[in-house]
Formats: C-alpha cells, sequence, structure tokens
C-alpha cells in the first residue's frame, strides 16, 4: 500500500530498545552506485553503505547529540550530492514504527513518495546499531552486496555476498570501530557527547 516496512530480529532480548539500538535503511532508488551515499564519500565503513549508492537513508531511531538530545528521530532524508551528505532536513517520518521493551524486534517503514516514487527495482541495505553497553556495535545487512526489491513483483532478491558462519544468512557483526560514527553525518561521535 506505498510502504516498503523493514524489520530486524535480534540475537538476544534487548531490554530498552528506544534508547540502546537504531538502525538505517539505504535506499538506491536509481541503482546507481555513483550516485548517493558510497564509499567514495570517505566516511568509513561503519556508515558507508556497502556497494550501491544510497539516494535515501531512513533511520529508524535517533542518534544522539551533544547533552545527550535524541537528534534525526525515526525520519527519512535524501542525499545531497553537492554537499556529499545528507540533506539535514528531514523528506518524511518513519512509518509503523516498533521498538518495545524487552524485545527482540525492531521495525520501521518508508513511505515511496518519501523515496522519490520510485518505479521497477532498488537496491537496499541496512546498519543496525547496537549499544547497550557503551560500545556500539555496527551490524551490516547483508555483510556485504545489497537486497534488490522490485517494486512492481513484490520479490526480494539478495546480491552474492560473503557467507558467514551465522547459519549462512551472510550476517555478521562488526565491533566498534576505532571510533564512534554518526550514521547520518558520518562524521565521529564523541563517546561523552553521545550519552
Amino acid at each position: 500500500d506505498g510502504d516498503l516496512v523493514f524489520m530486524v530480529l535480534t540475537h538476544d532480548v534487548i531490554p530498552d530498545p528506544y534508547n540502546d539500538v537504531f538502525f538505517t535503511v539505504y535506499f538506491d532508488t536509481d541503482q546507481d552506485a555513483a550516485t548517493g551515499l558510497s564509499a567514495s564519500a570517505g566516511w568509513g565503513d561503519a556508515a558507508t553503505p556497502n556497494t550501491i549508492g544510497a539516494d535515501f537513508m531512513m533511520l529508524v531511531g535517533a542518534e544522539f547529540s551533544e547533552g545527550g538530545v535524541r537528534i534525526h528521530e525515526d525520519e527519512v532524508y535524501a542525499w545531497d550530492n553537492a554537499a556529499s551528505a545528507y540533506n539535514p532536513t528531514a523528506v518524511g517520518s518513519v512509518q509503523s514504527v516498533f521498538r518495545p521493551a524487552n524485545t527482540d524486534t525492531i521495525r520501521g517503514g518508508v513511505s515511496l513518495t518519501d523515496i522519490g516514487n520510485p518505479t521497477g527495482q532498488i537496491n537496499v541495505m541496512a546498519i543496525l546499531v547496537c549499544d547497550i553497553d557503551g560500545t556500539a556495535d555496527y551490524d551490516h545487512i547483508p555483510n556485504s552486496g545489497y537486497v534488490t526489491i522490485d517494486l512492481d513483483s513484490g520479490s526480494v532478491l539478495q546480491s552474492a555476498i560473503a557467507q558467514s558462519s551465522c547459519s549462512g544468512e551472510g550476517i555478521v557483526i562488526n565491533k566498534s570501530p576505532a571510533k564512534r560514527v554518526s550514521l547520518m553525518t558520518g562524521k565521529e561521535i564523541i563517546f561523552e557527547e553521545a550519552r
């Protein structure tokens, strides 16, 4: 009905997903890796989508600014090629948000209108950030490559990816990088400011 809904299931129950977990879904709506956020932006592996050029990004949850204020909460952003960053003004809000306490499920959706009403196929990947104990873990889903969604047929195809020992899903947890990185800006977040 005009929305794409994404759900992440975690291995363990998360006591406080509202404060400890967020995930971003990156949309390559033109299937052109040369447009949108990509490795060429220089943001580093923790905040960069695998092999797509992400024209839009949906952030389910929130990042924290200095003083522990929640920012970019449940919003959708468009890439600005001229600024080589996401436009700080959201193009929409996340739909169907679900993240109750003591659960292993986090969910959020995006309106096709908010990502430019794409047609045909789009490439998608996500990054989950889990920070329960003060050490942020970044998990790329899938670990490498991307998923192609055919909007006409509703089918989903996963690109060839490096498989992990995680029952063959190709998903592994990437331990914290040397610095804490914002998935919205690609810039380092000082731990004291993040809390």
